[in-house]
């Protein structure tokens, strides 16, 4: 999003970079009135040093809880866009996962009760609810009941009617299914596009869920009712990349298998881990 060569005033409600709104809006106001400026502002807001925002802005410095509420009345926001700046503000600045999958969901939620509903926010809820995949599976699956009821018995009681009935409407909305004359469901194979920068923080936190299930799996099942082993190996950054390829072929065949299976009655999840655990460098920007 950039307002910065127009002249029509920034939504705050369509960013997901609080820097970039703050330059857009800047520009915007500059181009409005000609004594606004870096000085102007923080004489304005009430900070020292006249390039504040300039800082701000080019990512040399961060707001606070006590900086945020003196930009936001500087730069005129309503109380809705407030709402919706400050957790923007702790989205962009936090370097926990967990933490940036807790404001976006919060983001979410504020645009949604200003009416911006978009695709994004669908993509979002499809992430945040792991329950969404399986369901989704299993309406794809013409082998299953689909009685609403019948779902939830299938998760062993961790689902409401309710939340189920949301997934199916959801899952409508995003054309992941579709419903027939017959009142039955079906996929439309089609995929959510690739998430933007809110969505993404939300995608690694379904990961997070994923493993975790993974892990109760070993106690909740018995073994042979699923497969759960690791492996130690030593190996050079071009044998990585082999292995990680041959882990995608292998998916590949997985997903095929299961399309060819004609009497499939239960929904598993799939996943594959492979990852350092000495030799390699963490990243600093988590």
């Amino acid at each position: 999003m950039d307002n910065s060569q127009n002249k029509i005033k920034p939504d705050l409600f369509e960013y997901s970079n609080y820097r970039k709104y703050l330059r857009d809006l800047y520009s915007y106001y500059k181009s409005e009135t000609n004594y606004f400026s870096y000085r102007y502002f923080s004489s304005r807001a009430g900070f020292k040093s006249p390039n504040f925002l300039k800082l701000v802005i080019d990512g040399r410095r961060n707001l606070t809880e006590k900086s945020i509420p003196k930009v936001s009345k500087a730069l005129r926001m309503s109380k809705a866009e407030e709402e919706f700046f400050t957790p923007l503000v702790f989205f962009n600045q936090s370097s926990s996962m967990k933490e940036k999958s807790r404001f976006a969901q919060l983001l979410a939620r504020t645009r949604i009760s200003n009416k911006t509903y978009s695709l994004s926010q669908l993509q979002l809820k499809y992430y945040s609810n792991w329950y969404y995949v399986p369901i989704r599976e299993m309406l794809s699956n013409p082998s299953f009941n689909q009685e609403l009821t019948s779902i939830q018995e299938q998760f062993q009681g961790e689902v409401s009617v309710k939340q189920i009935q949301q997934a199916i409407d959801d899952l409508i909305s995003l054309n992941l299914i579709q419903k027939y004359e017959n009142g039955r469901y079906g996929s439309n194979h089609e995929h959510v596009a690739t998430p933007d920068e809110l969505i993404s923080s939300v995608v690694l936190n379904y990961h997070f869920e994923m493993i975790d299930r993974a892990a109760e799996s070993i106690v909740e099942y018995a073994p042979e009712k699923r497969e759960v082993s690791t492996t130690c190996i030593s190996c050079s950054e071009e044998t990585v990349v082999k292995i990680k390829e041959r882990i995608k072929e292998f998916r590949r065949d997985i997903l095929a298998l299961s399309d060819q299976d004609v009497k499939s009655d239960k929904i598993y999840q799939f996943n594959v881990q492979f990852f350092p655990v000495a030799g390699v460098k963490k990243r600093t920007n988590k």
